[in-house]
């Protein structure tokens, strides 16, 4: 079955599809397709993230939202409260939960998940 991809943010459909078949298929004869119906295709598995997950209800890494039984913390603001009720205006600087530092609770570019990867990689 092929399922046409959607951009992250339009929703539009991209320029790729997503596969997926029965466990009895020959998954290696895929791959060698070079051409469908005269247009050139290059098939290539789905890469997983190295992402650690971050759960978008307490803003805690390791978890997702689906397995969650914490309280919720907003994402820009760090109050106990769901980031869709948050009332904080949006020239005010927001406050990470996590760190403390002025930015949103999901900024992927500071070193706190970094560092909870290498202690989850010891143990």
């Amino acid at each position: 079955m092929a399922d046409n991809t959607l951009s992250w943010k339009e929703k539009i459909p991209l320029n790729m599809f997503m596969l997926t078949f029965d466990n009895s298929e020959d998954i290696d004869k895929v791959y060698k397709i070079t051409n469908i119906l005269g247009c050139k295709v290059e098939i290539q598995p789905i890469r997983g993230s190295k992402l650690i997950p971050q759960c978008k209800k307490c803003q805690a890494f390791g978890h997702t939202k689906k397995f969650c039984a914490k309280e919720p913390i907003c994402v820009k603001c760090a109050d106990k409260h769901l980031t869709r009720e948050c009332q904080k205006a949006e020239n005010q600087n927001p406050k990470c939960v996590n760190c403390g530092e002025g930015h949103p609770a999901n900024y992927r570019d500071v070193l706190w998940p970094k560092n909870y990867k290498k202690s989850r990689i010891k143990n």
